[in-house]
């Protein structure tokens, strides 16, 4: 994008708020406009001086100056990773905007509680080496930015980036930069933080759900309020019922509305005209623990493959829903990726994809990466 100012304003607004603060406050401290010590996080300055500013600074500030090579790359990282996951975060009922700020909110609280705790016992386990003079530095810029890569990495981890010029697989980039600290000898604390307090979120949030049949996790109603999903407000939130009842209606005498079917009713709605199975009513529902439950028994794994009335698989669904979760699971369960549907005569995942999504689209980019065929349907080709 040619324009700086219209690239900036095109980042969604917490990855926009964190660079540009990030940026703007390191530019100062370049400028020699701000002493550095005083954006480090200090409880006792915080709690005798009211010093309030240092809880945001301490994950704002970047350490160095703009000419540094690891405050560019710390600033890259926020961008790319920052944005990668706020447009595609793990839902915890919310909506996007909603559950994104929610996992930032969960790493700053947890960084902020754990911080005191390692560097007061750190000293008793580690080496001197890894704990002179702390365990951990009282800034956390470095911290934040490798638990939000790790989340990337956990909800991407077929994506493919390039590290050094090195291709790596998302699911492992987190543990390829560990690996290159360790060769360059660069100082691991912070980073195997924030791994950490990310594997943390992660657990409690896909995971442990799967393990205790229900959510741990869930977003703040006041977030939901606030930022809502996609558009931004709470609407996408809740379902609005298509009938209302007022006074009017025993005046001319209408019938109340039908009971809505149960969750059980509508899934078997959908086996008789679709003749879909458990797996694809998860995958058409964005279900990703209800497909989790299914891959553990043979009899579930088998449903990963099926295939309904018109030769839709649960893959199909899932790509038509645009989940990334669930389109990244079944591929990990080597559904097939180019399966067509009417019998063979159809369209591909990927073409469905970009019909129905775009080529931007995380899906649509991830069925590219693994070498997805775009495939028409030949009533498209007959055309």
């Amino acid at each position: 994008m040619d324009d700086p100012v219209a690239w900036f304003t095109s980042l969604p607004p917490i990855t926009r708020t964190w660079l540009g603060a990030a940026t703007g406050i390191t530019a100062l401290v370049t400028l020699d406009f701000l002493p550095a010590h005083q954006l480090l996080f200090d409880w006792a300055r915080i709690m005798n001086d009211l010093e309030l500013w240092r809880i945001a600074t301490s994950f704002l500030y970047c350490g160095g100056r703009l000419n540094e090579f690891h405050v560019l790359i710390l600033l890259y990282l926020i961008h790319n990773h920052g944005k990668g996951y706020e447009m595609h975060p793990f839902m915890s009922g919310g909506g996007r905007s909603a559950d994104a700020a929610f996992a930032f909110l969960f790493c700053i609280v947890t960084i902020l509680i754990s911080f005191p705790i390692i560097n007061k016992y750190g000293p008793m386990v580690l080496p001197e080496r890894y704990s002179f003079p702390f365990v951990l530095y009282p800034l956390f810029t470095r911290t934040l930015v490798y638990a939000i890569l790790y989340l990337w990495s956990r909800r991407n981890p077929n994506a493919r980036v390039n590290l050094n010029f090195i291709p790596v697989q998302g699911r492992y980039l987190p543990f390829a930069y560990v690996g290159f600290s360790l060769a360059l000898g660069n100082r691991l604390n912070e980073l195997i933080h924030g791994i950490v307090v990310g594997h943390i979120y992660f657990y409690l949030i896909e995971v442990a759900p799967t393990v205790l049949n229900r959510r741990i996790l869930t977003t703040p109603r006041f977030l939901v309020d606030l930022l809502g999903g996609p558009g931004g407000g709470a609407a996408d939130y809740v379902v609005v019922d298509d009938f209302v009842a007022d006074d009017s209606d025993e005046d001319v005498g209408l019938p109340p509305p039908p009971p809505a079917p149960t969750a059980e009713e509508q899934r078997e709605i959908l086996r008789q005209n679709d003749g879909a199975s458990d797996a694809h009513i998860a995958a058409k529902t964005g279900s990703l623990q209800a497909l989790r439950v299914l891959a553990r028994t043979d009899e579930g794994a088998h449903m990963l493959h099926a295939r309904d009335r018109n030769d839709w698989t649960p893959l199909h669904e899932g790509v038509r829903l645009g989940d990334l979760g669930v389109v990244d699971f079944l591929i990990d369960e080597n559904v097939d990726i180019n399966a067509r549907t009417q019998e063979g005569r159809g369209f591909s995942p990927l073409w469905l994809a970009q019909a129905t999504h775009g080529p931007d689209h995380p899906v649509t980019i991830l069925l590219r990466e693994l070498g997805a065929q775009e495939i028409d349907p030949e009533w498209e080709e007959d055309r």
